[in-house]
């Protein structure tokens, strides 16, 4: 019933994620840059990305789970970017899937899709979100186990804040 794998190697595991993570957030930078810097040279004006805001989730596992799960949240003016990754993950059933959630600070709270993760490697999967809309009132992200492609999360698999 839980398709999560047993915690063999902890350190490994915290090490790889801290690494992933990592490299995302760079990536998701790198990406942003390449992608404007037609529009404006930002590597040769120091104050240009003097708006640039980056923020990290470290998401908690939830009942009946064991994964490390870890968020990135970077907004370029009223550019938003979040990546995210998630290990160890088992591959899901044919009918089902994994998918990344922002999540509302409102009651009852509204759900942002960033997507279905991705398989990067074995037990590792990961999403990259970008938008032009701000989405400052969803301060938190969700990982869940899906099987019904629709507008909310069906199983919580790992929760975390950017606050």
């Amino acid at each position: 019933m839980n398709d999560v794998q047993p915690q063999s190697n902890k350190r490994t595991q915290i090490v790889v994620g801290l690494l992933l993570i990592c490299l995302l957030a760079a990536g998701g930078m790198f990406f942003y840059l390449l992608q404007h810097s037609s529009q404006n040279n930002y590597l040769s004006e120091p104050d240009a990305v003097s708006d640039v805001s980056i923020k990290t989730s470290t998401l908690e596992s939830q009942a009946g789970y064991s994964v490390q799960s870890y968020a990135t949240r970077t907004y370029q003016g009223e550019e938003l970017s979040i990546s995210l990754v998630a290990s160890p993950l088992t591959v899901p059933s044919d009918d089902s899937y994994y998918e990344g959630w922002l999540v509302s600070n409102t009651t009852p709270a509204t759900y942002i899709s960033l997507g279905r993760l991705e398989q990067k490697a074995t037990g590792i999967y990961s999403v990259f979100y970008s938008h032009n809309d701000e989405y400052k009132d969803f301060s938190s992200i969700m990982v869940s186990q899906e099987k019904n492609p629709d507008n909310s999360p069906e199983t919580p698999i790992a929760f975390g804040s950017f606050d």
